[in-house]
This record gives C-alpha cells, structure tokens and sequence, in this order.
C-alpha cells in the first residue's frame, strides 16, 4: 500500500488508514461498464491544470470567453468576467484568470440557490 512504512511518516496507526483510503485514487472513479478503475482521470485533470496555469499561458478574448463559458454550462444567468491582464502589444487573459472566473461564478451561483 501507499503507506507501509510508517517509521519514516511518523504517523499515528489511526491515520494510517483514512490516508490510504482517500489516497487510492485507483478505486474512486470506476467505469460504469464494467467497474474497471479510471486512474487517468486524474492524472488528466492536474496536467490540464497545470497547463492552463503554467507562466506564459495567455489567451486571446474568443479563448478567454470559450474557456470560462464552457465551464459554466449550467449556469444561469450572466457570466462575470475579469479584464485582461495584458493590453500591449495585444489584449489577452491568462489561464489563471480562466480559473479565477469559473470560480468566482460557480461560488456565486451556488450562493444564491442556497439562498
């Protein structure tokens, strides 16, 4: 298992096993078929993260408004949106902004129903 060598962590036996439980990734996302375990969802949604984010990573406005909108499919009514963190030499957004935005909006959104 992930933790098998406990001297090195120095952890209590009774965290040993809720850390290896929510630490098996393997057995929390399964096909519905035929309940084989989707351990490259995962692994597919850090590194799409990390390459929304990455430095350097900026968007033209039609990107920028695609990006945040298709996260937010299910969201009614209207879309906050950021101002461009670059306007010379031309107007882009960076990825972490594509973040800050579908945040922003699911939090509110999700605000407002509870209301």
């Amino acid at each position: 298992m992930l933790y098998q060598n406990r001297q090195l962590l120095l952890l209590p036996e009774f965290m040993v096993s809720p850390l290896s439980t929510t630490a098996s990734t393997d057995f929390q996302y399964l096909v519905p078929k035929d309940g084989t375990p989707l351990a490259g969802l995962i692994q597919d949604h850090m590194i799409s993260g990390v390459m929304l984010t990455i430095r350097g990573r900026f968007f033209a406005r039609s990107d920028y408004q695609q990006l945040v909108y298709n996260a937010l499919t299910d969201k009614m009514g209207g879309v906050k949106l950021l101002p461009p963190s670059l306007i010379k030499p031309s107007i882009m957004w960076s990825g972490k902004q594509v973040n800050n935005m579908v945040t922003v909006n699911a939090v509110v959104s999700i605000a407002k129903e509870r209301v």
